[in-house]
């Protein structure tokens, strides 16, 4: 029994290998694509740009973060210096007040005004 059909060589082999791992690849490519689109809802094209700007806001967030962490120094800074600078200022405010209050007392008006001549006198 011969066979009408001619050998397969072993190019032909190679050739048949070479597309079904072609095939094979192209087909989890797709599958892939697919899964992306319906979990991200991101074209799998536009993901190396979706990462890239992740990445610089990331970093971008990270330098706001250090820089609120500085501010947030400075304003300690700040606050000790004021409180520092609040009691000096209390301190030569009990120096120079003089020991005693004391009230001034009004002046008084002996007699009553007139409207055409106004006397008063003071009293001690």
């Amino acid at each position: 029994m011969s066979s009408s059909l001619p050998r397969p060589t072993r190019t032909h082999v190679a050739i048949a290998l070479v597309a079904l791992t072609t095939a094979f690849a192209v087909t989890l490519q797709l599958r892939t694509e697919r899964e992306t689109r319906r979990v991200l809802g991101v074209p799998s094209p536009r993901l190396a740009e979706l990462a890239y700007t992740m990445q610089r806001e990331e970093q971008h967030r990270t330098a706001l973060e250090g820089e609120v962490t500085s501010l947030r120094q400075h304003l300690a800074t700040l606050a000790d210096a004021a409180a520092t600078d609040q009691q000096g200022l209390r301190r030569m405010n009990d120096d120079l007040s003089p020991p005693e209050q004391h009230t001034p007392r009004p002046l008084a008006v002996s007699e009553p005004l007139t409207h055409d001549r106004v006397t008063s006198q003071v009293l001690p």
